[in-house]
């Protein structure tokens, strides 16, 4: 395996005893969907060339950025025990920008107006950006992209045609956790009952596909839509059926076997997860397996991120990407302590970056209005500034 870290160097290697060169754009926290789409780029390509880079301009929630998990040395063992040969590519924000971190403007014919695109302003432009800088730069001649960001899927296909690049983009299948759950980074800071919850999503989408040569998509709309009104904790945001290519809803008279859907629904006030009080980014101070299971914390932090004692919260390690939950004891106030007990210590060590979240069950309207209390301590003392 070799990784490189600037565009340039990269470059230079890169030939035409390298080609056919498949790409995978990631953002890194590998999980088993991303090494499928590495499995396949392997297998029809002389070289694949994976990137690991979290693009800044498809967040429009700086908090959402800087909890995008990281664990590259993780990444890194699991692309090697694809292949040896692999190529990957680890840059800064400058050598993909330069000194302005900026998107540029593409015309994605619509398909960024609809569904996700209403939801998270600029994200796909932010996409387009960095998805073109890739290609052009490096000029793959396959691109894998999974059918899970489907959306994203038609964006970066019409891009490619409209820019005429030579890249031809290979759409991959769907991977999904056992419970039917697609699995992506971002489940890590899914709770366990969150997850479980989400995976109704899926069950949801089984459901509608197994009614649409029956009914026309107004009476399918209609079933899915009581099939989640009798979910307590899910409450449906959209679901649609819509034509594959352009994304557009298909007549609610007709028969929508040929369509593709979509869903999605929200779990109190940010979709599938409640955020109550998160402390970012503090220093485990200690990590004592002799003692019983538990975070023991600094008494201002508990104070200031509005927790209780004996509250049940989740934790993040940012350094190894392990998720855990457990209970917050009291620590002495001032102190900066953040020791993880008993089990926890086995999943943290002294010196590693964690984030501590607590969730909170409310009904949907009250949730909408909700603010949750989030802290930043400094994460060299985990004192207060």
């Amino acid at each position: 395996m070799r990784v490189f870290k600037t565009s340039k160097s990269l470059v230079e290697h890169l030939s035409f005893e390298t080609r056919p060169i498949g790409m995978v754009p990631t953002m890194g926290a590998l999980h088993q969907g991303h090494l499928s789409l590495i499995e396949r780029a392997v297998e029809e390509n002389k070289t694949a060339l994976i990137s690991i880079f979290i693009n800044p301009t498809q967040f429009d929630d700086k908090t959402d950025l800087e909890d995008y998990p990281v664990n590259i040395d993780k990444d890194l063992r699991l692309i090697g025990e694809i292949s040896n040969d692999i190529i990957v590519y680890v840059p800064k924000a400058n050598d993909v920008y330069g000194n302005i971190v900026k998107s540029e403007y593409f015309d994605l014919g619509g398909l960024d107006l609809v569904m996700e695109g209403e939801k998270r302003e600029g994200h796909f432009q932010g996409v387009a950006t960095v998805v073109t800088h890739f290609l052009k730069t490096f000029s793959p001649d396959r691109a894998y992209f999974g059918e899970k960001d489907f959306q994203q899927l038609l964006i970066i296909s019409h891009i490619t045609r409209s820019l005429k690049l030579k890249t031809k983009v290979v759409g991959c299948p769907t991977i999904r956790e056992s419970n039917g759950l697609a699995m992506s980074s971002r489940n890590i800071l899914l709770s366990v009952d969150h997850q479980r919850l989400a995976s109704k999503l899926f069950e949801g989408l089984t459901f509608a596909k197994s009614i649409t040569k029956k009914f026309p998509y107004k009476k399918v709309k209609s079933m899915v839509i009581d099939f989640f009104e009798n979910q307590s904790e899910l409450k449906l945001d959209y679901f649609k059926i819509t034509d594959p290519e352009t994304l557009k809803e298909i007549d609610l008279e007709k028969f929508s076997h040929r369509g593709r859907g979509f869903i999605a629904a929200y779990l109190g006030k940010i979709r599938l997860i409640v955020i109550k009080s998160k402390i970012h980014r503090v220093k485990v101070t200690d990590a004592d397996l002799s003692y019983v299971g538990s975070i023991t914390l600094d008494k201002e932090l508990i104070d200031a991120a509005n927790f209780i004692v004996g509250e049940k919260v989740q934790v993040v390690n940012i350094n190894n990407g392990e998720r855990l939950e457990t209970y917050i004891i009291e620590g002495k106030k001032s102190s900066g302590e953040v020791t993880l007990n008993g089990p926890a210590a086995r999943k943290a060590q002294k010196g590693d970056i964690i984030i501590i979240i607590g969730y909170a069950q409310m009904e949907f309207e009250e949730a909408k209005n909700f603010k949750p209390t989030i802290i930043f301590p400094d994460e060299k003392t985990n004192r207060l500034n």
